[in-house]
């Protein structure tokens, strides 16, 4: 009984709307194990999004997620909350998305910076000042930036418009309790079963 425990080859892990539950280096360490792990998201649900990331409260806490996220949701297809998920990571969804396997996109519940450069090349101020010196005209900038909507201004001070739009989003979901009834058990039943036929 002196030995070190019996390893397995390969260990899997699924959790259902966890919190975060470590800093950085943690989640890097956790990450680093021969452990296939799912952290397996409802639509708006809170607690997958608690504690709050360090980028969206100012670096004042550093939680990490562990493993790849998996966004499900009982609503994807109608006007709801799925719409966030496809919304945040600039896809369409049907049914599922999991982190680094469904396409390119980062998970949007990792909360990149908040922060953009508004003179990057390819960002909204930078475009419309480029068509205005192009045609030499300083109206050509204005007239692409006259039609913006709220959340796409944020760019203009250097808010990233999908950090932003994600966290209306959120705020929203409190405000119905979709945040809440979201990480029920009933919900995430509903919304795995809805996933895909073969996976019931």
């Amino acid at each position: 009984m002196g030995g070190p425990p019996p390893k397995p080859a390969k260990i899997l892990c699924y959790t259902f709307g966890c919190p975060r539950v470590g800093n950085k280096a943690l989640a890097d360490q956790f990450n680093g194990l021969n452990i296939e792990a799912y952290r397996i998201v409802n639509g708006a649900d809170i607690v997958a999004r608690l504690p709050r990331h360090g980028n969206a409260v100012g670096g004042l806490l550093d939680y990490e997620h562990c493993g790849k996220t998996v966004l499900v949701s009982e609503e994807f297809g109608k006007e709801s909350v799925a719409g966030v998920i496809e919304g945040a990571i600039g896809a369409e969804m049907s049914g599922y998305w999991v982190e680094s396997e469904t396409d390119n996109q980062p998970c949007p519940l990792r909360e990149g910076t908040p922060l953009v450069d508004p003179l990057a090349d390819g960002a909204l101020l930078f475009e419309a000042l480029r068509d205005g010196v192009r045609s030499q005209n300083p109206f050509a900038a204005v007239g692409r930036l006259k039609d913006l909507t709220p959340t796409q201004a944020t760019s203009l001070v250097g808010l990233d418009p999908r950090f932003v739009e994600a966290e209306l989003q959120l705020m929203d979901a409190l405000r119905t309790g979709k945040s809440v009834t979201q990480h029920l058990e009933p919900s995430y039943y509903r919304a795995m079963a809805s996933v895909k036929p073969e996976v019931r």
